[in-house]
């Protein structure tokens, strides 16, 4: 697919992380390992959706934040583009606009609420304890579960990781 000058692509890796794939940079690892191995998807720097707070975070205050304002995000899933959400002026996802984002098995890590603040990362994403939880988003989802479907999950279930390209 031929990239617009206000497209970004992101993409759903398999459901294959538990709740400690990564704090910091090497969750970012993760995402460009994954984006290099996929035909077809264009090329750039991927980073990971997810956000811990104190390495990346959305709001109040935005940190090493992964969206860019007034942009399309088309989802790469299994070899077809989708459009899964538009961002607004702030770098947020615009709900409805889009299918949202794809992902197989148990949605994907994302540690965000429904109002984009930090919420339980499993412990930086360092944790795969049954004990810790971590928010998620569901799959498909247009609307705000696209960001957190509203209650964590256990550090110990495998999800996707969602990669945004930069």
């Amino acid at each position: 697919m031929l990239q617009k000058d206000n497209d970004k692509f992101l993409f759903a890796t398999s459901p294959s992380f538990a709740g400690n794939f990564g704090s910091g940079g090497f969750a970012d690892f993760v995402c460009q390992n994954a984006a290099d191995s996929l035909v077809g998807l264009p090329s750039g720097i991927y980073k990971t959706f997810a956000v811990a707070g104190t390495w990346r975070r959305a709001m109040p205050s935005k940190i090493d934040w992964v969206l860019k304002p007034n942009k399309e995000y088309i989802d790469f899933n299994s070899g077809a583009f989708t459009k899964a959400f538009d961002t607004d002026a702030n770098a947020l996802f615009v709900f409805g606009t889009g299918s949202g984002i794809v992902a197989t098995g148990a949605g994907y890590w994302t540690g965000l609420q429904t109002d984009w603040t930090t919420g339980n990362v499993c412990q930086g994403w360092a944790s795969n304890s049954d004990l810790e939880q971590g928010n998620f988003a569901s799959s498909g989802d247009p609307n705000v579960g696209g960001i957190s479907a509203g209650t964590p999950d256990f550090c110990i279930v495998a999800k996707s990781v969602v990669c945004v390209q930069q």
